[in-house]
């Protein structure tokens, strides 16, 4: 049986329904996305915000996030977004702190920020739900008190930065 038409009277939005056609204007693309990681560990300077340079991709089919140069998302579409970043220390005992932020736009407060302070469960991860402009942009910096320059990373994809768009 084929529908041209639906009326809210007509139809028992309950029931299922087997399409074996093209079905237009239901749900949305979650795209544009991505996925960086670090390759290797960065050094970070003690007590001292550092953006952290995701320099490897393992998919960014919008080529939305920059992983040569500036090390950031600009989504390039409008729309509300999941921005995630899952960091992994590699200091081996105890610190006082390290912290990850998630800013927009380079300035102001961080959208997302977390802290930890135990080498045991040393991977934390900030994840949040914002509305972006389709120029506007996120990075990931880190900050730790350890009192000397100490590496985060590991390589691999145990430090990651993501991102994919929810709607319009």
């Amino acid at each position: 049986m084929a529908i041209d038409k639906i009326q809210s009277e007509s139809i028992n939005l309950a029931d299922n329904f087997a399409f074996t056609g093209t079905v237009t204007g239901a749900g949305g693309t979650n795209t544009p996305l991505f996925k960086a990681y670090r390759n290797s560990n960065q050094a970070i300077p003690n007590n001292t915000w550092t953006k952290y340079a995701f320099n490897s991709e393992t998919y960014d089919p919008s080529g939305v996030y920059d992983a040569s140069t500036n090390y950031r998302f600009t989504p390039g579409v409008a729309g509300y977004y999941y921005i995630q970043a899952t960091m992994r220390s590699a200091i081996d005992n105890d610190f006082n702190y390290y912290l990850i932020k998630i800013i927009k736009n380079g300035t102001g407060d961080p959208i997302c920020a977390v802290n930890n302070s135990h080498f045991d469960t040393e991977t934390i991860s900030c994840g949040i739900i914002d509305l972006a402009d389709a120029d506007d942009y996120y990075e990931v910096y880190l900050l730790h008190n350890k009192g000397t320059t100490e590496n985060f990373g590991n390589g691999g994809e145990a430090n990651s930065f993501m991102a994919f768009k929810l709607t319009t």
